[in-house]
């Protein structure tokens, strides 16, 4: 749900804030659920709904007022999602995100359970967007459930991409790399995804649940060495991953999955079209970048910063969007911040001396940046001297990964709530005439 912007707002951030609510309602679960579903029921009998993601909670709810419209039951259905809430026919879970707790455990634990009692032949409805493989994250055999924190707080540090982070996560837990899909075997099931990653890989979205992974356990391991982070895995995490590796040697890759149908219902590229259509609506020029953020932040947010500066508009603010998802590399003991801030704070060194002409937001589409309250922030030519002015040195708050105290400072974070979607970030930049 969205809420107030800013403390502060940067002369554009009304503007920029509209823009972004038009790229999260673009992306909203429920419209998208029911849209997809429209046409793709065909089953008369009761169903047996499974969500797991920071959407969860509105794609299950779609799904089950979609199911009523068409006459259909709802047998049964679990939830896991970051948050609590009630829903009519299903019930509903809390897992824990990013790093894996109690809750966590209990929802995988819960899936187990569910799914021994669906009836055979029955249809399955799997709802899966981001988030769900922390907030499903049970371990695996011989895996020891305080290792699997251990390894998702060591690989959020890493500076990896998602795709090289699942590749891991989902070995080491219950259900990722298509355990749900073997465990449902025999049962129709129709997935829909709300994608957060790039190129929309079914493998990588909440670690494939319903979904095999042909990449070989000893390429994982190699990728780990090659990141220096091997031999800082937890001892059982180790020990799976090495027996993975040796049961590869005689067996033969998972087969798909032929009882599981897959449509992306959403993903990035829904947010940042709607972020266009809103921005030519108010008579913007807009440019929709097409490729997906995915380098060092800090780095990003200077070349974004670059690309507004040398942006000439004639006699209309030109809108310039971004998508994607930054990484942040941490060594040592971190400040506090996110990826979305340490970008926007990167953006305000280069936009210096801009006035409030060109600013940017960059802010995570399901409402949250990193391990804090914000979903990222508003800048503009000014916030780099604000930060200044009052007594902090913002060189030193980017290099500590300190972007939140840095840029709380002068008002300039953008706290949303929780969106209820979840597409990977936005980055929305304008510069006026």
């Amino acid at each position: 749900m969205m809420t107030g912007p800013l403390a502060n707002p940067p002369a554009q951030g009304p503007l920029l804030h509209d823009l972004f609510g038009a790229g999260i309602a673009a992306a909203d679960p429920a419209r998208l659920v029911e849209a997809a579903l429209s046409g793709e029921v065909a089953s008369r009998g009761p169903v047996h709904v499974i969500a797991v993601g920071k959407a969860a909670v509105g794609m299950a709810g779609a799904a089950c007022r979609v199911a009523d419209t068409k006459g259909l039951l709802v047998a049964a259905g679990l939830v896991v999602a970051p948050g609590q809430a009630s829903l009519p026919q299903v019930r509903v879970m809390t897992g824990d995100h990013p790093i894996p707790g109690r809750g966590s455990l209990a929802a995988s634990e819960a899936v187990e359970r569910f799914v021994a009692a669906l009836p055979a032949r029955t249809e399955v409805w799997l709802l899966l967007s981001g988030g769900a493989t922390s907030l499903l994250a049970g371990p695996a055999a011989g895996v020891a459930p305080e290792a699997i924190a251990e390894t998702f707080r060591l690989l959020l540090r890493s500076g990896l991409g998602i795709a090289v982070m699942n590749q891991v996560r989902k070995r080491i837990t219950r259900w990722g790399g298509g355990a749900l899909g073997e465990a449902l075997a025999a049962r129709p099931v129709l997935q829909l995804v709300l994608s957060d990653v790039p190129e929309n890989d079914l493998r990588a979205i909440g670690s494939g649940p319903a979904v095999p992974d042909p990449t070989p356990a000893r390429r994982v391991i190699e990728q780990l060495e090659a990141a220096g982070l091997w031999t800082r895995l937890p001892t059982s995490v180790m020990a799976r991953l090495r027996s993975l590796g040796d049961a590869e040697h005689s067996g033969s890759p998972k087969p798909g999955f032929p009882h599981v149908r897959t449509i992306v219902i959403g993903d990035n590229a829904t947010a940042r079209q709607g972020a266009a259509d809103r921005a030519r609506a108010l008579a913007c020029e807009v440019v929709c970048h097409a490729g997906l953020i995915a380098g060092e932040a800090a780095v990003e947010g200077e070349r974004i910063g670059r690309l507004l500066r040398a942006t000439s508009p004639s006699e209309r603010p030109v809108v310039q969007i971004w998508g994607g998802e930054p990484s942040v590399t941490i060594e040592g003991d971190p400040g506090h911040g996110g990826r979305a801030q340490e970008l926007a704070l990167a953006a305000a060194r280069t936009l210096q001396g801009e006035g409030s002409v060109a600013a940017l937001l960059a802010a995570g589409t399901d409402g949250r940046d990193g391990p804090t309250d914000a979903a990222g922030a508003i800048v503009d030519g000014t916030t780099w001297r604000a930060i200044r002015a009052r007594g902090m040195d913002p060189d030193a708050a980017l290099s500590a990964h300190d972007s939140y105290t840095a840029l709380d400072s002068v008002g300039a974070l953008l706290r949303t709530g929780a969106t209820g979607t979840n597409v990977m970030d936005l980055m929305i930049g304008v510069r006026k005439p």
